[in-house]
């Protein structure tokens, strides 16, 4: 807390965050939790999932048609262990409804903290991904897509609005102010997820510049310039290797 240290709070102009990655908060509509968060090891709605993606011709679990809508709109497509907030919100529409209709907003982790601290409910276009019902093939124009929407079952009304990556969201709010000992004149900047900004605190920055992460999960990733298309078959090939890995 800042206020408990000798810090001048008008000296700090703007905060950043970053939380982890692929989780899920149900808010009411004053941006406060209602229930538990969902955290991205919980796999309880895998079973929605699978019903979701499969059905009729397979592969690997996936209906193959679905599969190419999934690729050409998202570059991948949600993972069949439920550990995507797109199973997270499945299970909690089956077996949690009184949570489900409740909530006003599912939110990431990270946007759940910035709606603490500004008040603004809503979602970046990186943090959205893991919802799998966004059309992501402009990076600069992410939105979300009608037909991927229906076929996941989940209610639009209850996804936040989207901004872009770096958004400035506006400023402290007097409330979160207080708490945290900071100026109401402090700007609050659209953070990202874990995923993310391990790679910008790795210095992995520059295109195809890779990164190992171990933690309590881990990856080998590196940035790609722009978004390149795969061929189905290296996709699914690349799922059923790298459960969960989005092919860029």
């Amino acid at each position: 807390m800042l206020k408990n240290n000798n810090i001048d709070k008008e000296s700090i102009w703007a905060v950043c965050t970053t939380t982890q990655w692929s989780g899920t908060v149900p808010v009411d509509e004053k941006g406060k939790h209602i229930s538990n968060a969902v955290i991205w090891l919980d796999s309880r709605g895998a079973k929605y999932v699978k019903k979701v993606v499969g059905g009729g011709i397979e592969v690997d679990g996936y209906n193959i048609f679905k599969a190419l809508k999934y690729i050409k709109y998202t570059a991948g497509a949600p993972a069949q262990s439920g550990k995507d907030p797109f199973g997270h919100i499945l299970f909690l529409k089956h077996e949690r409804p009184e949570i489900y209709n409740k909530a006003y907003k599912f939110l990431e982790p990270i946007d759940y903290l910035q709606a603490r601290l500004t008040g603004k409910i809503c979602a970046t276009y990186d943090s959205i991904t893991l919802h799998w019902v966004t059309d992501n093939r402009d990076i600069q124009n992410v939105k979300y897509h009608d037909g991927l929407i229906k076929l996941s079952g989940i209610d639009r009304a209850k996804l936040p609005d989207l901004i872009p990556t770096n958004s400035v969201l506006g400023t402290v709010s007097a409330d979160a102010a207080e708490e945290l000992g900071l100026s109401t004149n402090t700007i609050v900047v659209a953070g990202c997820g874990d995923v993310h900004s391990a790679a910008i605190g790795s210095g992995a920055i520059a295109d195809y510049q890779p990164h190992f992460y171990i933690g309590t999960s881990s990856w080998l990733i590196c940035h790609f310039p722009k978004r390149k298309p795969i061929w189905p078959i290296t996709w699914l090939r690349c799922h059923r290797q790298y459960r969960g890995v989005i092919c860029l």
